[in-house]
């Protein structure tokens, strides 16, 4: 999947999860769902350190090793209600992007250490544009419905 499938992705499946929560205590719901989409994109840099791709960046230890980093960063900087927030927006975003690749053609083993074998739905290409500008459209509409209907703007639409 490309950068705009992944966000798109990401948007998509962090906003279903989230509308039943709303915006959260001084919005952490509505700022881990924007975090994560922003991380969804940190395994793909790989390609940045001409790392093999879809290895080492590309699994649940990564994600947890993300998440960890990113809990303890925002902890340090803001209190450790901002670290469960970082923890969870590293660790969501690199499950999220795994979530997108492993629906493509190329094999990867997304559950290492814990698991080796390596699995691909095979369901589209990661450069088929029209799943990428789909996924895409898709969590944007999703996201701002949930901006729409958490914001008060749906109780005084109807």
């Amino acid at each position: 999947m490309h950068s705009k499938g992944h966000l798109g992705l990401a948007l998509l499946v962090c906003s279903l999860i989230a509308l039943p929560f709303g915006f959260g205590n001084d919005y952490y719901v509505l700022i881990i769902v924007l975090f994560t989409a922003g991380l969804s994109f940190i395994p793909d840099i790989d390609f940045n350190f001409e790392i093999k791709h879809r290895g080492f960046t590309h699994n649940i230890l990564f994600g947890i090793i993300c998440g960890a980093g990113f809990g303890a960063l925002f902890g340090y900087v803001s209190g450790w209600i901002w670290g469960i927030v970082g923890f969870f927006a590293g660790f969501g975003g690199v499950m999220l992007h795994l979530l997108g690749d492993v629906m493509t053609h190329m094999a990867f083993a997304p559950f290492y250490p814990f698991k080796k074998d390596k699995i691909a739905f095979r369901k589209f290409y990661s450069g088929n544009e029209k799943v990428n500008n789909g996924f895409f459209i898709l969590g944007v509409i999703i996201f701002f419905l949930y901006i729409f209907i958490h914001s008060g703007a749906f109780a005084n639409f109807i």
